[in-house]
């Protein structure tokens, strides 16, 4: 108990102080301690539902982006087979012995 004296004492004293106030003005201390307590939880009940909101659009935005992603990927695979069964044959590969511009003489005028 000998460690916590200082503070016990400190305490001691504040309450001392407290009790030496006038009655009016304890009363505008308390009263200025409540509204700010009041305001802060206002503060805090605002921020909660405002999270809470977000919340709700992040689900329904994750919703409609799994919606989309769904109807893309079938778009995809659509296109994919579509391609696969309408595929070009392969053309030969012919070698071109003169490059377009030997005729002109290769410069430029």
């Amino acid at each position: 108990m000998e460690p916590l004296q200082p503070y016990l004492s400190w305490i001691a004293d504040r309450f001392a102080a407290a009790r030496a106030l006038p009655a009016d003005t304890l009363l505008l201390v308390i009263a200025g301690m409540l509204v700010i307590v009041l305001l802060f939880l206002r503060a805090w009940w605002k921020a909660v539902r405002r999270t809470r909101a977000s919340q709700r659009e992040v689900a329904a935005l994750e919703a409609e982006l799994a919606s989309s992603r769904r109807v893309l990927e079938a778009e995809i695979k659509w296109r994919q087979s579509a391609e696969r069964r309408a595929a070009p044959a392969p053309q030969p590969v012919v070698a071109e012995t003169n490059p377009p511009n030997a005729a002109s003489g290769g410069g430029e005028a």
